[in-house]
């Protein structure tokens, strides 16, 4: 986003074009992910069939606001951009950095430009990403609730903050104009109130790659040409790579760690080395992106989380 110049008198309304300039949005570019099902169900139901619609009563079924949540490499950017590619809008990513350009003791005023803008942009797919902090819950959470994240006892500042963002999510969403979402690896931090009908439309698990995903991910990557694998390497790479427990022992390995595993292993056969199960386990183990630990947090979450009737879980 544009650096901006922040001002106590009221901010008079922009245009669109105005608007998209000084945030910066722009056109999503590059390949994208596909949706998990039950992320495409949502996306074709509530969201390309109805944001575009004409008609009013398709228009208010349609979902214009939600929370995705799941341990980091789960796809949620990607995701983001691409319904923007399918409907042909815009894509604009907001992080913790566009409300600390002027400060933290600006954080307020910084927040007000920004939603002010978002009010008057149409036609985009807005990702905020990572800011759980300017929803944090407003009271000491319980014990249950507790991750490595964030703060048991909430300050002022973060009680003023959540209170000011409640009424502008609100707005966003009562606009219509844009689908926001917030990406989140935490969502015990976020206030209840944050997450109640009327300020966001479904609130989404997106959960790591499953067994066969990740076996079909690896199996495209060591064919791809670019690795320069022939087909006798491509056949014992798979068989050294299931004798390591591949794909079902490493549930925390996202597409970046499964393609860095692969570049790996091409270099060392284009060296002429040996490697074994051994080996390749052990390449496997020290690139999965993500811990037991989160794994396991993000399935009791999924198990015990209230399911509200917006709450869109896989089935």
């Amino acid at each position: 986003m544009a650096t901006v110049s922040f001002v106590k008198e009221a901010i008079e309304a922009v245009s669109d074009n105005e608007a998209k300039r000084e945030l910066g949005v722009a056109r999503p570019v590059g390949r994208h992910q596909e949706y998990p099902k039950h992320l495409k169900r949502i996306v074709n139901n509530f969201i390309l069939n109805k944001s575009n619609a004409k008609d009013d009563e398709d228009r208010e079924k349609a979902f214009y606001s939600m929370i995705w949540f799941g341990p980091p490499g789960t796809g949620k950017t990607s995701f983001a951009k691409k319904i923007a590619s399918d409907l042909g809008w815009s894509f604009l990513q907001i992080t913790q950095k566009d409300f600390l350009r002027e400060g933290n003791d600006l954080i307020d005023a910084c927040a007000e430009r920004i939603f002010k803008l978002l009010l008057n942009i149409r036609e985009t797919v807005v990702l905020f990403d990572e800011l759980e902090e300017l929803v944090q819950a407003r009271e000491p959470r319980s014990a249950s609730d507790k991750d490595n994240h964030g703060t048991d006892h909430p300050d002022s500042t973060t009680r003023r903050l959540t209170t000011s963002m409640l009424p502008r999510i609100h707005d966003l969403r009562d606009r219509a104009k844009v689908v926001f979402i917030f990406a989140t690896n935490r969502l015990r931090s976020f206030d209840p109130a944050a997450t109640r009908l009327g300020r966001f439309d479904a609130i989404v698990p997106l959960a790591p790659l499953s067994t066969e995903q990740r076996k079909a991910i690896f199996d495209d990557l060591i064919k791809d040409p670019k690795h320069r694998l022939q087909k006798n390497a491509q056949t014992l790479i798979s068989k050294v790579a299931s004798e390591a427990g591949f794909p079902a022992a490493f549930k925390g390995m996202i597409y970046k760690d499964i393609e860095f595993v692969v570049r790996q292993v091409s270099y060392r056969v284009e060296e002429g080395e040996k490697f074994d199960s051994k080996a390749i386990g052990e390449l496997f183990e020290a690139t999965e992106s993500i811990s037991s630990t989160v794994l396991e947090d993000f399935e009791r979450l999924c198990e015990t989380a209230q399911r509200p009737k917006y709450y869109k879980f896989d089935e």
